[in-house]
């Protein structure tokens, strides 16, 4: 089954490439036909999208060509403001409180991860 709930978000996965070898990967990761061809195969949306329709009616898959009702996912910190409610809300009905980071049980603050400034402000 797919769902295309609405309105929808869409994942923007960027790379930063740190080295020469980093940037030569994300060439091949947008550029060579075949990792194109396999990540197309297992439902990612390329940068070509008649490939990843190609496929799809290959496969007699009823999905859109194009996905519509689509909105920008939310920011840092409105997803910290909701794992925080969420949180709240969980300890607050009797269950025990989230793992930490580490993976043991227990723990009453959130679990958050630093986000380096400039970031937070672009």
């Amino acid at each position: 089954m797919l769902l295309y709930p609405g309105p929808t978000t869409v994942a923007t996965h960027t790379l930063l490439p740190l080295t020469e070898e980093g940037d030569a990967f994300g060439g091949l990761l947008t550029e060579d036909p075949e990792l194109q061809r396999l990540a197309a195969e297992h439902g990612f949306r390329t940068t070509d999208a008649r490939r990843f329709a190609d496929i799809a009616r290959e496969r007699e898959l009823p999905v859109r060509d194009q996905v519509a009702d689509v909105v920008p996912a939310p920011s840092y910190e409105v997803v910290e403001d909701l794992i925080g409610r969420i949180e709240e809300r969980y300890t607050a009905d009797g269950m025990p409180a989230p793992a930490g980071d580490d993976g043991a049980a227990g723990g009453t603050a959130a679990v958050t991860t630093p986000v380096p400034e400039e970031v937070v402000r672009t």
